[in-house]
């Protein structure tokens, strides 16, 4: 059954990629992704699901570049609450193989990736909303300097994560 939803997670996020550019470059590599997910599921492989999320996200990056569409917060949040619950779902489907599930886990776990998704989305929401609000006020020669800012505090906070996870080893 958990299976079930990762197929549905991974056919979704085969037609992201195509749905925002449909090149033949992004379908093959939307297929391919696909296939690779496929043959995770079945096997329940973690290196395949996560070559095909890697290519997945490759290949919806590589639509919005060819397509030169806008950044669409949104669409990028669904996109990766998708891979989220790809892995997760791949994830709960190894561990819980030769066990005994009912159906009450699957509600229980469906409803807590729905509850997931909704409180990603709402702080995209949110974020893109704040966004806006700060983009008006800021001078277009103080937006490099922030967004520079910006990007090295993402560094900084990965880097601290490594760390502690490695000290904790």
């Amino acid at each position: 059954m958990i299976r079930l939803v990762t197929l549905t997670v991974a056919v979704a996020l085969f037609f992201a990629g195509p749905l925002a550019t449909p090149r033949p470059s992004v379908i093959v590599g939307s297929a391919i992704a696909l296939l690779l997910a496929i043959a995770g599921i079945v096997t329940l492989w973690r290196w395949a699901l996560t070559a095909a999320a890697c290519l997945f996200l490759g290949a919806y990056a590589g639509a919005l570049w060819l397509g030169g569409a806008p950044l669409d917060i949104v669409g990028g949040a669904w996109v990766g609450v998708g891979l989220v619950l790809l892995n997760h779902s791949a994830e709960l489907a190894r561990l819980a193989r030769r066990s005994t599930t009912d159906a009450r886990l699957i509600r229980s776990q469906v409803g807590g990736w729905v509850a997931f998704a909704a409180a990603t989305l709402g702080a995209a929401f949110v974020v893109t909303t704040l966004a806006r609000v700060v983009a008006a006020t800021v001078p277009f020669g103080g937006a490099a300097p922030m967004a520079g800012a910006g990007a090295l505090g993402v560094v900084l906070a990965l880097a601290l994560m490594l760390l502690r996870s490695s000290a904790a080893r």
